[in-house]
């Protein structure tokens, strides 16, 4: 079986789609899609994996930068966790998945961060897709992860 670590730039850029919020406060948010990719070193929780990183030495551990033709992509650096953290989620299998963010909300103290996930099975294929936002640290203490509509995961967010 052939085995193939994925990054998202291989899959092209992800859309950022900003529709108007049901309740709650609307959050900006920052999509990395070129160039990161998981570290086969990488100590994953499970699968799906759901993390909150809030600093660039978290972030590092996991993710690996592979540089790409082009336009020069958006890198995550040490300043960007003087304000802010990353929400991620990471999905490892035969699938090669597509992440599109609908849309993320602050509702009282949690951030609440829809998108959604297609994707292509292979049957020999081995994949690992990260979906990599950046958010504004804020009153929030959950990050809950809606995926195709649907709740898949809570993450507590600590005071750093």
């Amino acid at each position: 079986m052939i085995f193939h670590r994925f990054s998202l730039f291989s899959v092209g850029l992800l859309l950022l789609v900003t529709r108007p919020s049901t309740s709650g406060e609307k959050v900006a948010v920052d999509v990395y899609a070129r160039g990161y990719f998981v570290k086969n070193t990488a100590k994953l929780p499970g699968n799906p994996a759901y993390l909150v990183l809030q600093d660039k030495k978290s972030f590092d551990q996991i993710f690996g930068f592979g540089a790409v033709m082009g336009a020069k992509p958006k890198l995550v650096d040490e300043k960007l966790f003087e304000n802010s953290l990353i929400v991620t989620v990471i999905k490892s299998g035969n699938t090669l998945w597509k992440y599109e963010v609908e849309e993320v909300r602050l509702d009282k103290k949690k951030l609440i961060v829809s998108y959604i996930a297609k994707g292509a099975e292979s049957a020999t294929a081995k994949y690992t897709v990260p979906l990599i936002l950046s958010v504004r640290r804020g009153e929030f203490t959950e990050v809950v992860l809606k995926e195709n509509g649907k709740e898949v995961g809570k993450i507590e967010v600590k005071a750093k």
